[in-house]
């Protein structure tokens, strides 16, 4: 053992479907994505040590918002807009309800 390191051992219980779950979960990890095992659990604390000093603020991951986009964005096909030369007010009108209305499926900007 190095003079300045801390060790841990965590012990999974297997007959605990919880504690089997994460487990094999931990085993399962792409090391190619997370890295070794040891790097992804102090990252795992980490995360877990700043949710707790900040329990009121909401902790998003990239891959949470990533998950969120994919999942709004499934099964809608998009189609280049049709230009117009010179809006007119009822077309302006319409674009901005449809704005309106596709900020609200993020759960942000609605008005009253």
């Amino acid at each position: 053992m190095k003079k300045n390191e801390y060790r841990l051992n965590v012990r999974f219980d297997l007959d605990d479907a919880r504690e089997k779950r994460i487990a094999d979960r931990i085993r399962a990890l792409d090391k190619s994505r997370y890295g070794a095992i040891n790097t992804f659990m102090i990252r795992a604390a980490e995360q877990a040590i700043e949710t707790i000093d900040r329990p009121n603020q909401t902790v998003f991951t990239l891959e949470d918002i990533r998950r969120v986009v994919q999942e709004a964005l499934e099964g809608v096909t998009i189609a280049a807009p049709s230009v117009s030369v010179s809006p007119t007010e009822e077309k302006t009108e319409a674009d901005e309800a449809l704005i309106a209305e596709a900020l609200a499926m993020f759960g942000c900007c609605q008005s009253d």
